[in-house]
């Protein structure tokens, strides 16, 4: 399906014109969605079982842990060989600890018979800068891969999702096993790569935001790439502080942290979601990651959401984005065996 609708009006004529650039973009007004979105599959009566506050690695004194949820049959014993739909905590690469499950849980999807894990890594506001986060994430994913046994999820199935900084971190969890550069710890026998990435409004292109904003980054951006602030910063001064001068020499940390520059044929399958207004991060973000990927011959999809910011809240009512993602989500990862 190729087609790019901003309101429903204008559908065909921007669908016959996107056709010609042979690009498979979705660009989706609430309403819009809403009416061809097939009704969803009533919940499976699965319970939850919760496995909170796991720790995965410890490093620099500080306990990273993580959140598990486990669907649990009538007979009281938890579903084997389910999908691990992992949530990424956390914005602005600030995260205080494993989340709850975010919109997979929000979606009951332990209910429908899915695995699902939320995972924290360490924080910018404690001055962990990258490339800490994407070593903290890929060691999550090595954890529950090598607890896939004692868990009863299948290891070869698993998901991510974030938003914004999340986002980005999902697109992470997509490079390739053969790219080693943020894989360091432990549990380095497992794959650091999950099966699918679900990306909301990430910035995976750190190079052309500088080149297309006159290197003015979100703050946190540009300090996780190595710009510097003095000791003892308040937060309110970090966020209004200008990093141009600094960012301007740090083009080659935005090409080796961005997601974008491992996008090749081993990335998973990927669906990203993106408001058509965010000004935060800019359109060209997932319009650039999208077309990398296609070109390269990864399963992807694209859907712009008009009215849309930086957050998919403000995309509509949340059936509009959670349809696609779940529909992409069975496409490459099937449905929990029953």
């Amino acid at each position: 399906m190729s087609g790019f609708c901003g309101r429903a009006t204008s559908c065909f004529v921007w669908s016959v014109l996107l056709r010609k650039m042979s690009v498979s973009v979705f660009v989706l007004s609430g309403l819009f969605m809403l009416l061809i979105a097939p009704v969803a599959n009533a919940a499976e009566p699965y319970q939850v079982k919760a496995v909170k506050d796991v720790v995965f690695k410890t490093v620099d004194g500080k306990n990273l842990k993580v959140n598990i949820y486990l669907p649990v049959k009538k007979d009281g014993t938890v579903l084997k060989g389910s999908p691990l739909l992992i949530h990424v905590a956390g914005g602005c690469w600030i995260c205080g600890g494993p989340s709850g499950g975010g919109y997979w849980a929000s979606w009951k999807m332990v209910e429908k018979g899915y695995a699902v894990a939320g995972i924290c890594h360490r924080s910018l506001l404690d001055g962990h800068a990258f490339p800490k986060q994407m070593e903290d994430v890929r060691a999550a994913i090595r954890f529950l891969r090598a607890k896939a046994p004692e868990y009863g999820y299948d290891p070869t199935r698993f998901a991510c999702m974030g938003a914004s900084s999340a986002g980005f971190m999902s697109a992470v969890a997509g490079i390739s096993d053969k790219h080693k550069i943020f894989d360091v710890g432990e549990n380095l026998d497992q794959s650091s790569q999950v099966q699918c990435v679900v990306d909301f409004c990430g910035p995976v292109d750190i190079l052309s935001m500088i080149e297309r904003q006159d290197n003015h980054l979100p703050w946190c951006l540009a300090v996780a790439i190595g710009a510097k602030y003095p000791e003892g910063t308040p937060l309110a001064v970090r966020q209004t502080t200008n990093y141009e001068d600094q960012v301007k020499n740090l083009r080659k940390e935005a090409v080796r942290f961005s997601p974008i520059t491992y996008a090749d044929k081993d990335f998973a399958p990927t669906i990203v979601l993106h408001g058509a207004k965010d000004t935060v991060v800019p359109t060209s973000q997932a319009c650039l990651f999208h077309e990398k990927l296609r070109r390269a011959g990864v399963v992807t999809e694209l859907y712009l959401f008009n009215p849309g910011a930086h957050s998919p809240k403000t995309y509509g009512p949340d059936e509009v984005y959670r349809q696609p993602v779940i529909q992409f989500v069975e496409k490459v990862l099937g449905k929990p065996a029953n």
